[in-house]
């Protein structure tokens, strides 16, 4: 009689069984084609249980791992070249076999594998050999079969079961810190945007430079030094003191002179930097100062020269106006142009004034004495306290090509 689960495979027949016997002798598993004949009232019946065994058959060149739960059973057959693993639950059991039309040939050995670190695995391998061209097998819960026409050999497979071992590496950071100490420490002669350090004097009372000055916590050298060669300052001299502190003007005054020592504090806004020290000036000289002049000749207004204010009312009463961040000799010309005056002067380095004329009584002093920078520009005078540089509109003074005829010195 077929069995239900493979037509191949013959299951016995009414009151007959298909028996298995096991031949200990040689340690070979017989198939049996012989049919034997109980009666109704008598069973035999054959079963192996196997505990926490796992079984594995495969051919050469595969490799199989089968893991298996206490009390279960699980038999593997594969042919060449494949891998099967076959995990089964306890209590259940499952059993797989090739069929051939020839008989086969099989070999069964037990290798153990033991992985790190301490799970240890059985493997047993066995498979069946049938003298007979029909080769029926049994199975409580499932069966798979395939079938081939020729004789297959199949041989236990080593599985190996390697162990890889990780390692980490720590690093460590370490954060250094280094405090810079001064290193520019000019000496005279020194170059340093276009200025040349003259060296380091005693600071005075009144003071040394007084033209102009700031202080701020940020200081450096190239701040001071752009500071006083502006053109809104034009000065000759720059000088640091105590850190934090720049002063301008054209020359050392009260006595002060260079050659002192006690220049060694650091400036505040560069700690590389030297920026004098209590008392004491780190002085430089701007090598491109353009000294402040008088203007000779503005468009076709030349320059007449100094003049006192006049003892009553103003020397220039057209016309006038007051700047006391930007004014310029060309400003003042310009506006006195635009309102038609032939006169313009320039008062206190911040006014400007305009007229048709000048008091017959006008009598021009040393121009020297007109020595107040202009407010828009430290290169140029704009007269002084109650003294006026006056200019007059004189066309002729410009030639045809309207280029001035004289040139300021």
């Amino acid at each position: 009689m077929l069995c239900n689960a493979n037509a191949l495979e013959y299951c016995g027949g009414p009151n007959r069984l298909n028996m298995y016997q096991v031949d200990t002798s040689n340690a070979k598993v017989l198939l049996d084609s012989t049919t034997f004949t109980t009666s109704p009232s008598s069973t035999t019946s054959s079963s192996s249980t196997t505990a926490s065994t796992t079984t594995t058959s495969s051919s050469i060149g595969s490799s199989t791992t089968t893991p298996s739960s206490i009390g279960s059973s699980s038999t593997t057959s594969s042919s060449t070249g494949s891998s099967t693993t076959t995990p089964s639950s306890a209590g259940s059991s499952t059993t797989t076999s090739s069929s051939t039309g020839s008989s086969t040939t099989s070999t069964s050995s037990t290798i153990t594998t033991t992985s790190s670190p301490s799970s240890t695995s059985t493997l047993k391998t066995s498979t069946s050999t049938s003298p007979t061209s029909t080769t029926p097998t049994s199975s409580s819960t499932a069966t798979t079969s395939s079938s081939t026409s020729s004789s297959t050999t199949s041989r236990a497979t080593t599985t190996t079961t390697t162990t890889t071992s990780s390692s980490s590496t720590s690093k460590t950071s370490t954060t250094s810190t280094t405090t810079s100490s001064a290193t520019y420490s000019p000496t005279p002669g020194s170059l340093l945007n276009k200025f040349s350090y003259l060296g380091c004097a005693n600071e005075t009372n009144p003071r040394a430079l007084s033209s102009a000055s700031f202080s701020t916590t940020s200081m450096t050298l190239s701040s001071c030094l752009s500071f006083c060669a502006s053109s809104s300052n034009n000065y000759a001299l720059a000088a640091l003191e105590n850190g934090s502190e720049c002063y301008c003007g054209n020359g050392l005054q009260s006595y002060s002179a260079v050659g002192f020592t006690g220049c060694n504090k650091p400036c505040s806004g560069n700690k590389t930097e030297i920026c004098g020290g209590s008392s004491r000036l780190s002085v430089w000289n701007y090598t491109e100062y353009i000294p402040p002049t008088t203007v000779r000749q503005v468009g076709t207004y030349l320059s007449q020269g100094c003049f006192p204010e006049a003892s009553n009312g103003r020397l220039l009463s057209s016309s006038s106006y007051t700047n006391k961040t930007g004014m310029t000799v060309e400003s003042c010309v310009n506006f006195c142009s635009g309102s038609n005056s032939p006169y313009a002067g320039l008062e206190f380095g911040q006014e400007c004034y305009c007229g048709s004329s000048l008091p017959t009584t006008a009598q021009s002093t040393d121009l020297a004495k007109c020595n107040m920078l202009c407010k828009g520009n430290n290169r140029e005078f704009c007269g002084a306290q109650s003294l006026l540089n006056v200019y007059k509109d004189t066309p002729g003074s410009v030639s045809a090509e309207g280029v001035p005829k004289t040139v300021n010195a």
